[in-house]
């Protein structure tokens, strides 16, 4: 299909389309991502810290954690494929020489292994949480 812009009207309601079209991918860019990899840094530095210098909250991090572990599991994958995937998408554009949808200032490289590895973790976890919720009614 072939737009046509030809009047201020056409150009307005492109605008309009491009910004609806783009809004998500904004929030992906601007926020849900970096906070993604925010996030995941601040749970490792919880874990490095608990066997380090908080190492006597240890046993009690464990106890209390422990009823909301496998939603943690799933968060923590889907905080990860969050981080890769718009750098999987922006992989993939570049390498068919189209133009990177995620912009041009994202070039992390993600290992199509360790992304297929993490989509097999984030499977097992749901089914995991899922095992549990129909074994608790």
């Amino acid at each position: 299909m072939i737009i046509q812009i030809s009047t201020i009207e056409d150009e307005s309601a492109y605008n309009a389309y491009l910004t609806a079209r783009n809004a998500p991918r904004d929030t992906i860019i601007h926020g849900v991502r970096p906070n993604s990899i925010k996030t995941i840094a601040e749970y490792e530095t919880l874990l490095v810290s608990l066997q380090n210098e908080m190492f006597e909250f240890a046993d009690y991090h464990v106890g209390v954690v422990s009823p909301v572990a496998p939603f943690i599991e799933i968060m923590q994958c889907a905080m990860m494929i969050m981080r890769d995937t718009p750098s999987l998408i922006n992989q993939g554009a570049r390498a068919q020489g189209i133009f990177p949808p995620f912009g041009e200032d994202l070039k992390d490289t993600v290992e199509l292994n360790d992304y297929a590895a993490l989509l097999t973790n984030t499977v097992t976890a749901i089914q995991g949480v899922a095992s549990a919720l129909q074994g608790s009614r």
